[in-house]
């Protein structure tokens, strides 16, 4: 079985202030905070190994997707790197694939109590709907793997985060909490020895389900109504301009579509312009 592996940065044990995921500084809490990063990358990999993976691809998920210590990365994986690429966070997932792992996920805009609550960019969103249904970088990244017949089998990140995940994928897929959030900047965490061992054993119980077919992707049903709440207006400006997208409200952004791939994009495509906002 190959498997896909999405690693994100807020979410990692002992990540918890702005500074450690500010990947423009390169200061050194941010460097600091990608050792921690890779370690529980390579915690996913070797849980998915003894659960039997044949082929593993790792996808950078954060900022500039530039931040994992490719030489103390596990060598039996490949990488991806870099920015921009398409479906970001996501980048590479397709129907080869038989089970995909979100390491180091952050809760959703607006979520309390959460570390550095947001989704996609802090800078564009406040908030995003699907079908009328609030969603994070779980659930988006989650449909976008189930659109192709890839169950998300782990999850990991803080406690709002798994809670979140287990709400909308259901009880069956893994979640590791890896630290208590008292706000947004504060937190209970596991040691990073903790919580790369229970990484590790979790994405190998996940793998272990997913072979035995007791996990079902997660499909969002079409046609498919994507409602955006912009940070500020001029966030909208910049937004309004992309084809197919609707102005309904000063900072209130709609899309159409009848395929995920193309509300995944069109998605992308806002957050990407929402940083050029200044």
């Amino acid at each position: 079985m190959d498997v896909y592996i999405s690693v994100g940065l807020e979410g990692v044990a002992g990540v918890v202030e702005r500074a450690q995921v500010d990947d423009a500084s390169g200061g050194r809490p941010y460097r600091r905070a990608c050792g921690l990063m890779t370690g529980e990358a390579n915690a996913a990999v070797g849980g998915a190994i003894t659960a039997g993976a044949q082929r593993i691809i790792v996808n950078d998920a954060h900022g500039r997707m530039n931040n994992l210590d490719l030489e103390t990365l596990d060598p039996r994986v490949e990488c991806s790197v870099g920015y921009p690429k398409p479906f970001g966070s996501m980048a590479g997932i397709t129907s080869r694939f038989g089970a995909c792992c979100l390491i180091g996920y952050h809760a959703g805009a607006g979520s309390a109590p959460a570390i550095l609550d947001h989704t996609l960019s802090r800078r564009m969103f406040r908030a995003v709907r699907l079908n009328g249904v609030r969603q994070t970088e779980t659930t988006l990244n989650a449909g976008l793997a189930g659109h192709h017949g890839v169950p998300v089998v782990m999850v990991s990140g803080d406690e709002a985060t798994c809670a979140e995940a287990i709400a909308v994928l259901g009880p069956k897929v893994q979640t590791v909490a890896t630290k208590a959030a008292f706000g947004s900047g504060a937190a209970y965490c596991l040691h990073p020895s903790v919580a790369r061992e229970r990484i590790e054993n979790a994405v190998h119980e996940g793998m272990s389900r997913a072979i035995g077919g007791d996990v079902e992707p997660y499909r969002v049903p079409a046609p498919y109504l994507l409602e955006c709440d912009t940070t500020t207006t001029l966030a909208a400006d910049y937004a309004s301009t992309i084809p197919g997208v609707e102005r309904t409200a000063g900072r209130t952004l709609r899309f159409a579509a009848d395929d995920y791939t193309s509300v995944f994009r069109a998605l992308l495509t806002m957050s990407m312009l929402g940083e050029l906002v200044r």
